[in-house]
This record gives structure tokens, sequence and C-alpha cells, in this order.
């Protein structure tokens, strides 16, 4: 399976989207992808693929003689991707929190997956990201992010809300400094969090710490030095976070995803 991730070079597009991730694979029949919990949202633009089966922790794709997208949002345990069929090609879109928001999207509330949700979207062409999405595969072009940036540019709204900048350009280690930087109640801040991500805002806090270890894993040789730069009190809470999040300890992990590379695009 071959993998090119490219970064927004736009500075208003940085502040939503996080990669562009393109996919290939030309010769298996069958291709498994495993994707852990974090707090981004998923945009994945499918060339001749069409959703096949969903549950919460497995969704599986087949042939198809049409393009498809498909959305997952913040999930809690690991899910496995199947895309059954050769000629099997991706665009993943890595959104920020809230990201999608701006594209007139209902937040993800219950399975945090949608198919085929913006197909009748007056604002956001679907359409026309696929057709460039396939022009880039049968190109090859070298730096497609400037073209993509510019298409998001024409679809997200100027007007940056104040919620959505605080959630991605701080860290939090506690609700109260989620609660302080919002401006918000707990309450308020509860009700925030379960409108508009589906999640509370402890589960957000658990899962950005989750995402943080796992960078970390290849930067860090010993544990405790990874549990110290997240405020985590010992090597056993952060047993206790890979477990929860990925089903593993942080030794497998690291030995699953054997580079940061990888784990872009597992994340």
């Amino acid at each position: 399976m071959n993998f090119k991730i490219y970064t927004p070079q736009n500075e208003l597009i940085k502040k939503f989207i996080e990669r562009y991730i393109f996919i290939e694979e030309k010769e298996l029949d069958y291709t498994q992808m495993t994707c852990f919990p974090n707090t981004n949202y998923c945009l994945g633009i499918l060339l001749n693929k069409s959703l096949k089966t969903y549950h919460s922790k497995r969704i599986v794709f087949g042939p198809s003689d049409s393009t498809h997208h498909y959305i997952t949002g913040i999930y809690n345990a690991p899910i496995q991707l199947i895309f059954t069929g050769s000629d099997y090609r991706e665009l993943c879109v890595d959104f920020k929190p809230l990201a999608l928001q701006y594209l007139n999207m209902e937040p993800l509330k219950k399975n945090q997956f949608a198919f085929d949700s913006f197909a009748r979207s007056k604002r956001f062409n679907i359409n026309l990201l696929a057709a460039m999405v396939t022009s880039f595969f049968k190109e090859n072009i070298d730096n497609p992010a400037e073209e993509l940036d510019a298409y998001f540019l024409s679809v997200f709204q100027s007007e940056i809300l104040r919620e959505y900048e605080v959630l991605n350009n701080e860290q939090f280690s506690s609700i109260g400094e989620l609660q302080a930087a919002l401006c918000m109640s707990e309450r308020s801040t509860y009700r925030f969090f379960q409108q508009q991500l589906g999640i509370t805002p402890y589960q957000f806090l658990s899962i950005q710490r989750f995402r943080n270890c796992t960078s970390l894993l290849y930067t860090y040789a010993q544990l405790s030095d990874i549990a110290y730069f997240t405020d985590l009190t010992d090597n056993s809470h952060l047993n206790k976070l890979f477990k929860k999040y990925a089903g593993i300890s942080p030794s497998a992990f690291k030995k699953q995803v054997s580079n940061f590379n990888d784990l872009l695009i597992q994340l």
C-alpha cells in the first residue's frame, strides 16, 4: 500500500485541516487498516468503492462503479476499515475538531460515521472534489495541497468561531482549564461537547492525551518520560490509557505501528 502525506499550505486552511493523505493499493484484493482513537474527523473520498457493511468497530467497503465518500468522527476504540477488490484509491482529509461544522454538516452524535452525507449539499460540491481526486491519481501530481487548499477556501466560512480556535490551538490538562478557556460553566461545557462533538469533555481530553502519547513513543525511549510529559502520574496510568483506546500496551503499540509515518496513517 502506498501513502503520500501533504500538509496544507494556506494559513487559514491550516486552522481547519491537519493533513491530506493519499492512499493507493493496485494489486491486493483485500486491504485492512486499523484506525486508533483521536480527536479529528476524517473525510474519505473513495474512488470505485462503496459501503458494504457497517459495524461500530468494523467498516467494509467493496467495489463500485462510482465515487463515494464517508466521514468518521471521534470514536473511543480502534476501528477496522476493510476494502475489498483491487484498485483501491482514497484521499483522506484529516479535519480538526469542529472543522466540518463549517461545511454545514450536522455533528456525528451516535455512530460517529456517515456515508455519502454531502451528496445533496448545495454549498459543498463533493462531486467536484471527487473529480479533483481522480485527476490527482491519474496525473500523479507532485504536491496537490495548493489545489486542495483553494477548493476548501471556496467552501469554508471566513469567520472562525472562538470555540473552534480554543479547541485547536491549545492543549488542556483538565476540564477546569477547558471551562476557563471557553468561558463556560461546567454544565455549558458538557452540553457544548455533547452537541458539537458527540462526546464528553473528559473523553475529549482523554483521547487527546492518548494521541499525544502515541507521537511521543517515537521521541522518548522511556515510558516514564512519556507519562511525565503528558501529566500522567505513572507508567500504570499510561498502560491503562493505551489498553483503553488501542487495546494493547504502549510497547505493543510501538511494535505494531513501526514508525511515525505509519502512525499518521493509522491515527
